[in-house]
This record gives structure tokens, C-alpha cells and sequence, in this order.
């Protein structure tokens, strides 16, 4: 008898007749499935123990915890900043785990497989002593220029008894921020009015890119028309201007408000900083008591009508000494000292602080050290509440700080410009982060001349791309909570304040600029950075590291003994200082 070619399918009994019909077909699957519905017999696994074996028995369900309803919560501690160190309930604990573990789920079949330990940080330290083959942890300590100390390793700190003390936005001490966040901020990019002609095509070019903001910087006092001509063709109602007279803040504060006053609310506002433009540029047209006095019927008027129609600010200029050298604390300190130099004068011409506070702003300078430009502007809010606190300014609203970010302009190199677009992009993320109202980012090859269509088109680019693709804008104080960051805002804040209170009992900001103290001091600490990247501790890529191909061969004009902003001063100044240099990072060069 012949063998039949068909052959009998795997696991299929002997005997057992071939069928193909869809009826033989389901009904085959239908036992199968009732097979498997079945709990299978002799498999063998762990218990939860794991100490012993046994047959699986069917799971149970897990117990819900318990509300908490006012039972656990997490404990208050001593401190000025950081964030409650929370504990597992005492429900969610294993027993005889000493708290360590970690086990919210108590069911047989799944607890053991969830269940981990908390590792306590001297687990972590003792793995760091065999990996460091006996060096304590505290080797790993880093120190910015600020002398603060880096913990390689940041861990929940008691909160203070009365709450966080960074609150919530829109609340003081406004550590997280001003208030609610529409999803973008100003973009302003930053125009030198020499050619009226050139300046206003290349102002049409970035308003057409989507720039909100144009910043108008004088080079020399504006002739009649020359501003208006500048600004032709801008959209009161879609760009506001901002016009930085420098050391010609009179003139450029009378043809700013000539022009507001025909122009919707808050459409062009004159920029003034007289402390800001001596140090930038090394003059005065005015003695400063007298360019001091000047300020108080421009904010007189100002305060007469609405806040946001105010033709007239205070911009408190504190990038000029980051671009000089000086590390975050000593810029926050001298934006303190300076805005607290023009409060004085501002109320012994009879406009009491709390009527002026909200006519001033400040301007710093965002860099690619990320964690330094965030706690930068988170401490900045924290410090202002303080001084105007400090002031008898009682309500909160008027006590907060609009702070400008600019991308510092000593971090763009010469040698390999093109690194300068992602430097500018961490620059400009940190200061988002921060807070910052109003952003300026400054062109890549801003260093080697006045920069072209390209460059601009990039630099205004980077902000869209943050605003637009990241959504950065969107979260309010996206870094706050963090444990590095709170600690770091707190530990910069008392640093700068204590350095404010140097520059104070030296007799002010002004002196300071006018002996020169300030400028030694900022001299100091280029050079101290300039011995970091001679000998290594520090790196700038392109230059000290990762050079481009062919070498750094510097351009000239990348190191500018001057601001590149500062004018000849005019045989009629009538308050001159040596400027401060824009010194950007050159390893082993004396500052």
C-alpha cells in the first residue's frame, strides 16, 4: 500500500484524520484555546522570598494604599533654598528594609520583580572611593570663577520651615519669573545707527525674518530726521524699538519721546544707562550728577501715564562687565549697585522708588556656561525684590525685574566663528530658561565686523528655533525644582550680594568707575580665567582645543582693546575713564 505524500502536521496525533475544512480548523482552535485557559501544571518558580520554590498559585489583587489625607507629608527642614526631601510612605515599605526599599506594589506575582533598594549617598560615595582607588569624593569638587563650589553630585535639600523659598512665578522673591509666559519672547536684534539708509534696509530685512524687537544703538547724537528716516517703514503696531543713546542719553531720549508721542503706546522707548555708557565708552557729555538729574522729567512723565506707553527706561547695562571679564557674581553685583546708584538720584529729585522701579530693566549677558546664565537670571529677580524691599517698596508687583539677555559678545571667537552658532544657541536656551523677557542674539562672526545679511538671517533663526520647535517659551522656570540649579541660584545670589555690598561701602557704583577699582578687579579675574586656558583647566574649542583646519591664525580686530561701541572721546566730555576692554578668551594673553 502506498504512503500518502501529505504529511502529518507537528503535535498532531497518530491516527487522527488530515482535515483542512474551515469547521475541522476552528473547532481545533477553539480546544487549543481552552487548553491554554487552563493553568498550566508542574511549572516551578521563585516565591517571593527566593528562598524556596513552589507551584505558582494565582495572583491576588494588590491592596490600594491609603489616601493620604494630611498623614504622610514631606518634612520641613532647616535651609534657605531647595526642595522637601520626600520619604516613602510607611504603607509603600518593606519590612526589615531599614526604609531603603522601594515598593509600592504587593502583589506575589509582581512585587519582587518592582521591588529595588534606594541607594543612599554613601553607597554612592563608597563606589566613588574604589573607583578613585581610595580619593575622597571631595576631589571631584569643581570651583567657577566666582569661588563656588561644584558638588559632583546633587541630592534632595531640606526646604525651608516656611515653604520654598523660590515661591511660585509671579510671586516674590520672582526666582521663577515674572508672571505667566505667552510661549515666545521679545526678539530684538540689535541695529548701529551709522548709515540711515543701510540701517533701515538691514531693520526691514529682520523685521520681514520675524524679529518683535529692533535695538538702535547711537554711535554719535542723531541729526534732525535721521531717526525717523532709520525707523521708516516699521509697524508700530507689530515691532517696538529701542533706542541706546549711550553717552548721548539726552539727545536720544528727547527725539525718543518726540516720536512716541505720535506713535501707539509703547512703540519706541529711549534706553538709558549714563553709569552703563561711561563704562562701555569711557565718557560723559554731562557731569554725572548733572546726567543723573537729567533722568528725573523723562521718568516724571513716564510714570504720568500708563507703564506699558512709557517713552523713557532705565536699561541698567551689566553685560559691558561680563564682556570685560567679570564672572556672574560681579555682574549681578554691578547691576545691583547701579540700579540702586540711579534710585538714589531718582528720589533726590523727588520720584519716590516705588514710582520708578517699574520703569527699569536690566540687561545681562547670556553665555554658553548654561547652568551659570540660568541661575544668572533666576538670581537677578531674587536680588531686585530684595533692594526694592529693602527700599519701602510695599507692593509686589512693582518689585520685579525685567531682565534682557544679550549673548555675550568676549564668548565669540574670531578664529573659528562658525562654533560661535552653537555657543549663541546654549547662550540663548540658558537665557530662556532663565526668564528672560527679551532676547538678543548677537550675529556668529560678530567679532570679525559688521555683520551681513547671512549672519543676521542665522542669528534670528536661532531664537525662532527655540521658541518654535523646542517650545521652550511655553513652560515657565523649565529648570526650577532641579536640585543643581536651585542650589546654584542660591549660592550666587549671596555671592553677589556680598560682592554688591563691597562695591557699596567703597562708595558706590560711580566711584568705582571713576577711581578705577572696579576695572582692576575685573582685570584680576580675565587674568585669573586666561591661566585656566593657558594651562588646561579650561577650554574655548576652536582656539584652545579642536582648532579649525590650518591653525588659529587670528583675525584682525578680534581683540579689541575698547569696546567696539566706544567713540573717540570728544574734547568736551565733561567726565572721562579709561573704557573697558572686550576681552575675549585668549589663553595665556595678559588681560
Amino acid at each position: 500500500m502506498a504512503r500518502s505524500s501529505r504529511r502529518r502536521p507537528l503535535g498532531q496525533p497518530v491516527g487522527r484524520p488530515l482535515c483542512s475544512g474551515r469547521r475541522c480548523v476552528l473547532g481545533r482552535v477553539q480546544a487549543l484555546a481552552g487548553e491554554r485557559s487552563q493553568p498550566p501544571t508542574g511549572i516551578w518558580t521563585a516565591s517571593r522570598t527566593g528562598s524556596s520554590v513552589g507551584p505558582r498559585t494565582p495572583p491576588q489583587p494588590a491592596p490600594k494604599p491609603p489616601p493620604l489625607r494630611g498623614g504622610w507629608q514631606p518634612p520641613f527642614a532647616g535651609g534657605e533654598f531647595g526642595a522637601a526631601r520626600r520619604q516613602a510612605p510607611a504603607h509603600s515599605r518593606a519590612p526589615g528594609g531599614g526604609g531603603r526599599t522601594l515598593d509600592w506594589v504587593t502583589s506575589d506575582g509582581v512585587a519582587s520583580l518592582l521591588r529595588f533598594d534606594a541607594p543612599l549617598r554613601r553607597d554612592w560615595e563608597d563606589l566613588v572611593r574604589r573607583s578613585l582607588r581610595g580619593d575622597s569624593p571631595e576631589t571631584l569638587v569643581g570651583r567657577t570663577a566666582d569661588g563656588l563650589d561644584i558638588q559632583p553630585l546633587y541630592t534632595a535639600a531640606p526646604a525651608p520651615a516656611g515653604g520654598d523659598a523660590a515661591g511660585l512665578p509671579g510671586l516674590a522673591s520672582f526666582i521663577r519669573g515674572g508672571g505667566a509666559r505667552s510661549g515666545r519672547w521679545d526678539l530684538c536684534q540689535r541695529h548701529d545707527l551709522d548709515d540711515p539708509a543701510e540701517t533701515n534696509a538691514a531693520i526691514r530685512e529682520d523685521i520681514a525674518g520675524g524679529v518683535s524687537g529692533i535695538w538702535l544703538r547711537l554711535r554719535r547724537p542723531p541729526a534732525p530726521g535721521e531717526l525717523l528716516a532709520t525707523l521708516a517703514g516699521v509697524n508700530p503696531a507689530e515691532t517696538s524699538v529701542v533706542v541706546d543713546g549711550g553717552p548721548w542719553l539726552v539727545a536720544a531720549a528727547e527725539a525718543a519721546a518726540a516720536l512716541a508721542a505720535a506713535a501707539p503706546p509703547g512703540w519706541l522707548v529711549a534706553a538709558v544707562d549714563p553709569l552703563g555708557a561711561l563704562a562701555r565708552c569711557g565718557f560723559l557729555l554731562v557731569d554725572l550728577e548733572d546726567t543723573l538729574a537729567c533722568l528725573v522729567p523723562f521718568l516724571r512723565a513716564a510714570s504720568q501715564r500708563e507703564e506699558r506707553a512709557a517713552a523713557c527706561r532705565i536699561s541698567v547695562d551689566a553685560a559691558v562687565y561680563c564682556d570685560a571679564g567679570a564672572p556672574p557674581a560681579l555682574e549681578l553685583a554691578c547691576m545691583l549697585a547701579t540700579g540702586v546708584a540711579y534710585l538714589r538720584a531718582l528720589e533726590a529729585g523727588g520720584l519716590a522708588p516705588a514710582q520708578a522701579a517699574p520703569y527699569l530693566e536690566a540687561r545681562l549677558a547670556a553665555t554658553p556656561d548654561q547652568f551659570a546664565t540660568i541661575s544668572k537670571f533666576r538670581a537677578a529677580r531674587a536680588l531686585w525684590d530684595r533692594v526694592q524691599t529693602a527700599c519701602g517698596v510695599a507692593d509686589p508687583e512693582r518689585r520685579g525685574l525685567r531682565c534682557w539677555a544679550v549673548t555675550s559678545e568676549a564668548a565669540f571667537v574670531a578664529q573659528d566663528p562658525f562654533v560661535n552658532l552653537a555657543r549663541a544657541t546654549i547662550a540663548a536656551f540658558a537665557a530662556a530658561a532663565g526668564g528672560a523677557e527679551r532676547i538678543t542674539v548677537l550675529p556668529h562672526d560678530v567679532a570679525l565686523g559688521p555683520p551681513g545679511e547671512r549672519s543676521r538671517r542665522l542669528a534670528r533663526n536661532v531664537s525662532h528655533l527655540l521658541a518654535d520647535e523646542t517650545h521652550l517659551g511655553a513652560v515657565i522656570d523649565p529648570a526650577g525644582g532641579a536640585w543643581y540649579v536651585e542650589d546654584r541660584t542660591a549660592r550666587l545670589a549671596e555671592a553677589a550680594w556680598e560682592r554688591f555690598g563691597e562695591i557699596e561701602a567703597a562708595g558706590g557704583m560711580a566711584s568705582a568707575l571713576l577711581d578705577g577699582s572696579l576695572a582692576r578687579r575685573i582685570q584680576r579675574a580675565a587674568e585669573c580665567r586666561s591661566e585656566r586656558l593657558a594651562g588646561g583647566a579650561e577650554h574655548v574649542v576652536g582656539v584652545t582645543c579642536h582648532p579649525p583646519p590650518g591653525g588659529c591664525s587670528e583675525p584682525a580686530g578680534a581683540t579689541q582693546a575698547v569696546q567696539p561701541d566706544a567713540a573717540a572721546s570728544p574734547p568736551d566730555a565733561a567726565v572721562t575713564v579709561p573704557p573697558l576692554p572686550l576681552r575675549h578668551p585668549v589663553p595665556g594673553e595678559p588681560a
